[in-house]
């Protein structure tokens, strides 16, 4: 311990009692405000989809039909009785396939439930482990700190989108809190056997995990190898650190292992379809998937300004060689391997682990960092930055209920049209998770996740719609919901333009429109359905017409 973290420790047993941390009234407080952020956030989405549930974003409805397809007709993918390796989440599509199974009613709100209750367990860790953002006595400024720490860690709308990110959060935290423990010492055979089942679950849940599981190995590892290059006595307990090295290694390969293997079982590639159509993966050689692209790193470590700045203050905190060191060595390289081989973004959702869990580093390592002469001003300095630079963060948390809107809208009346009039039949789509979750019947991805000849296809260089032709035919393709123009390449030919629903306030060029297809021969059929469609659909943020 630095001489200024003794000096605190000892200022900190001599305090009055007063101005202490009140960690209950802390963890009370930060839950009853994530209670309020997100009660608001989904009463604002529930008054802007009529009352329909809907998350954020289109791919928790892939997570819900997998594992309700795994829950009901033991079928890994998106249609029962077709096997796509369409999630890098297994973990999470066994967990709520189970919860599924045991009460069916509520099937569509569970990701809400178990991500509500993940938050509050990333705050109870929050309100335990740093005494920055806390309430002490009857100071306004930290409790108002501890009110805006659930939307600085992005916590209101983990939970509205729907996904595994709230609850691999929860997990890691614990990860990196065992890790602390074992190298402070306490390497019992029993931590490190549950140190071990924690990554192999942690890894089931996020295959991103193997980074973190990296990282831990180094800093376990690291003063076995330091002492035999220096030729000097073994560290205590080197043997257990060296067991301890090899579950950070056995056990996310393990899990990696068995996914491979069953997806190449099953024809399809080593990786989950997410994986190789989400990454720089998709177009490299296995020599270049392996070597770092200084590129794509940049490009996701430069779209969080957030990250960059915790990223910032861990090396700053390695270089002062803080008492959490070896912990931020472990996080930094977890960062980097998810920068290099997987991806930022998407809603802020991918990184968000580690961001969570920067956060919580830095305000424990804070107190004894060297940043200013007053040691006050340093902590007050550090808990405004973490507040005042989620600005991005905040504006999503704001926008979420549009978001869901815009959801409601496109996919999930998109899924309702499919569904009314295609149930039985094969349709093609590029946005799949509302229309697998509503619709029966035959799927073609457009864009790759659910179906592995697609993803072949942008592989090996023959993704035009000359392919889709053909698969749309093996298929007996029935019905084309696309977003124009990014998939209009892909519309096999043959088919007639039916409709087009035209995106109120589209931003983003690439997604102007949703257009419907259908065999020329059948496009009367839709036009027909589709006009009985239109006029009970909401149009609050579409405009349809039939061409």
């Amino acid at each position: 311990m630095t001489a200024i973290s003794a000096i605190y420790a000892r200022a900190r047993s001599s305090a009055p009692a007063d101005v202490m941390v009140n960690r209950r009234a802390t963890f009370v407080t930060a839950v009853a405000a994530l209670a309020v952020m997100t009660l608001l956030m989904f009463g604002v989405t529930l008054l802007l989809t009529h009352g329909t549930l809907t998350y954020i974003i289109d791919d928790a409805y892939i997570h819900l039909t997998m594992a309700r397809n795994v829950a009901f007709h033991g079928t890994w993918g998106m249609v029962p009785g077709e096997f796509e390796s369409s999630s890098s989440s297994p973990g999470w599509v066994l967990f709520i396939g189970g919860l599924m199974r045991a009460v069916p009613a509520i099937a569509e709100w569970l990701p809400f439930v178990v991500n509500a209750a993940a938050c509050v367990g990333i705050l109870a860790v929050f309100a335990r482990h740093q005494e920055v953002i806390a309430i002490r006595g009857r100071s306004a400024w930290r409790i108002a700190a501890v009110v805006l720490l659930p939307a600085v860690l992005f916590l209101p709308a983990l939970i509205q989108l729907g996904m595994e990110h709230s609850l691999h959060a929860v997990l890691v935290l614990v990860l990196l809190l065992q890790l602390e423990r074992m190298l402070r010492g306490q390497l019992t055979w029993r931590r490190i056997a549950g140190f071990g089942l924690l990554l192999l679950v942690t890894t089931a849940l996020r295959l991103e995990t193997a980074g973190l599981a990296l990282g831990c190995g180094v800093v376990l590892i690291a003063p076995c190898v330091i002492s035999a290059v220096r030729r000097r006595s073994q560290p205590q307990h080197a043997t257990r650190r060296i067991v301890a090295f090899a579950v950070s290694a056995i056990a996310p390969a393990a899990i990696i292992l068995t996914i491979g293997l069953v997806d190449v079982a099953h024809g399809q590639y080593f990786l989950p379809n997410s994986i190789v159509e989400k990454t720089h993966l998709l177009s490299s050689t296995i020599l270049g998937a392996v070597i770092p692209d200084l590129r794509w790193m940049w490009t996701n470590l430069s779209s969080d300004p957030f990250m960059l700045a915790v990223i910032g203050f861990g090396v700053i905190a390695v270089a002062q060689g803080v008492r959490l060191r070896g912990v931020w060595v472990a996080w930094l390289i977890a960062t980097f391997f998810q920068a290099t081989y997987a991806q930022f973004g998407w809603y802020e959702r991918y990184q968000a682990y580690l961001l969570i869990a920067g956060v919580l580093l830095a305000l424990r390592s804070a107190p004894e960092m060297r940043l200013f002469q007053v040691r006050s001003r340093q902590v007050i300095a550090v808990a405004a930055m973490l507040l005042l630079l989620p600005l991005v963060k905040y504006w999503n948390i704001v926008g979420g209920p549009n978001a869901a809107a815009n959801q409601f809208s496109q996919q999930h009346q998109m899924a309702q049209f499919l569904s009314r009039y295609y149930d039985g039949k094969t349709v093609m789509a590029n946005d799949i998770g509302h229309v697998t979750w509503l619709h029966s019947g035959g799927l073609v991805d457009m864009w790759a996740l659910g179906s592995f000849d697609v993803l072949a296809a942008q592989r090996n260089g023959y993704y035009n719609a000359t392919f889709m032709t053909a698969l749309a035919a093996q298929r007996h393709v029935a019905a084309v919901a696309e977003y124009s123009p990014s998939f209009d390449f892909l519309v096999p030919h043959g088919f007639a333009k039916v409709a087009t629903w035209h995106l109120r306030d589209a931003g983003d060029p690439r997604w102007q429109a949703i257009v419907f297809w259908a065999p020329a021969a059948d496009a009367p059929a839709m036009r027909s359905h589709m006009r009985e469609f239109i006029a009970t659909m909401s149009q609050d943020r579409v405009v349809a017409q039939i061409d």
